[in-house]
């Protein structure tokens, strides 16, 4: 479109569900188009994609997923692994680096790169965020006065214009010197909002 000066652009992605002629409803299609348009929305903007069972595969995992954090963060089955953090020149522990891990009961182990986009997308990833923080900041709390804790952040955290109060509040309940915490935040973290970052 041109108005003016002005040119947009507009795309859209499509998914599309083929009927087999057999067993499945209108609502059963729509549902199985619904399916492939987040696909396309996820994989292929802009672009088409046809339905497919792997598809449909995909979907249930990520619902069990979006369910399974619900219910992880309610009975606190998430945990934190440490990985330690040595300085290269002298050789010498500095501290750990504080890594979520989450055993599904019937997905297994899930990683990170996956269940940390679900949370974000379902709005739960401030209260995970909280639940690990603390969890981890506790544990910290407890090693020698020279040791840090290395913590990541989501771009949604540090988006948050209360982020920075809340991790006081949370160091503090955990009993963690603020100067022993290194949080750690990605570039897209800063090209969200740069000055809330």
């Amino acid at each position: 479109f041109v108005h003016g000066a002005i040119i947009a652009r507009m795309r859209a992605s499509c998914g599309i569900a083929i009927h087999s002629g057999t067993g499945a409803n209108a609502k059963r299609m729509v549902e199985r188009a619904d399916i492939a348009l987040y696909a396309a929305k996820r994989n292929a903007r802009g672009g088409v994609i046809v339905f497919s069972a792997d598809l449909e595969d995909e979907a249930r995992v990520r619902v069990q997923i979006e369910q399974g954090l619900r219910t992880a963060l309610l009975e606190d089955t998430l945990e934190i692994h440490f990985q330690p953090i040595v300085e290269i020149k002298q050789g010498e522990l500095i501290g750990f680096e504080a890594l979520a891990r989450w055993d599904h009961p019937e997905l297994g182990t899930i990683s990170p790169s996956v269940f940390i986009p679900v949370a974000e997308q379902i709005g739960v990833i401030d209260s995970l965020t909280n639940a690990l923080l603390l969890k981890a900041a506790t544990y910290a709390a407890t090693w020698p006065n020279d040791l840090i804790l290395s913590f990541n952040l989501s771009a949604n955290s540090i988006a948050s214009p209360a982020a920075s109060q809340n991790i006081i509040n949370i160091i503090n309940a955990a009993g963690l010197a603020p100067h022993r915490l290194d949080v750690e935040v990605t570039e897209s973290a800063f090209m969200l909002d740069v000055a809330a970052a």
